[in-house]
């Protein structure tokens, strides 16, 4: 494993609003409960396909939970985690570590959607409740689907007036106490048609309460 900084851009200041708090709070909670059900729900309709030989990346890997479950269970034979946040490398690698996948994943901090040419593509991408902290889906997401050999799953909020006001309402309250991160409401339709201009075709669709998943597949 070899975490890089180079390029890890504070985009949106994620590197400040996921904190060491935050994030090593997360990873915590995996070693004691599993994956959590959203995660897991994402990743449901590809781990069937999965034998063990693929490699993944995962984009806003946060802690690391889904690859290091997909390492776990032998689904996956290497994994490439990618985040602009330095707590959520730091509390992937510390989790690493702990179940001994330190050879099989590589951690690099940065803003992928500014650094994607950097990496080689994998069979099986994922973005798990990122594309919503990020301004530029077409950047992000375009950037993610280009580097998806096989499987692309994302995971997002849903579209309806209740998140648009849950989100509003969100925002001015990280105004009030002093912070710049800003969350995103991309339009599904943009997401789907963004997927699909890389050469994905949409698979698989699911809502879990407040979350949508999409799962696409390389045509």
């Amino acid at each position: 494993m070899c975490p890089c900084c180079s390029g890890s851009e504070n985009v949106n200041d994620l590197d400040n609003f996921f904190d060491e708090r935050y994030q090593f709070r997360a990873a915590e909670k995996y070693p004691k409960r599993g994956l959590d059900p959203k995660s897991q729900a994402l990743i449901d309709w590809v781990v069937p396909k999965l034998d063990g030989a693929q490699t993944m990346m995962e984009v806003g890997c946060g802690g690391g939970m889904v690859h290091q479950d997909l390492l776990r269970n032998q689904k996956i034979s290497h994994a490439i985690g990618i985040d602009v946040s330095s707590a959520g490398i730091k509390a992937a690698t510390q989790n690493a570590e702990k179940f001994g996948l330190t050879e099989q994943i590589d951690y690099y901090q940065v803003d992928f959607a500014q650094n994607a040419e950097q990496f080689e593509p994998a069979d099986f991408v994922v973005m798990d409740r990122v594309i919503c902290c990020y301004p530029h889906l077409d950047l992000l997401l375009g950037q993610a689907a280009q580097k998806a050999s096989k499987y692309l799953a994302i995971s997002f909020p849903v579209e309806n007036v209740f998140s648009k006001l849950a989100i509003w309402g969100f925002t001015r309250c990280l105004k009030l106490i002093g912070q710049t991160y800003h969350p995103y409401l991309h339009g599904h339709a943009a997401i789907q048609k963004t997927a699909e201009q890389a050469g994905m075709r949409l698979v698989h669709r699911d809502r879990r309460t407040i979350w949508t998943m999409m799962v696409f597949e390389r045509s």
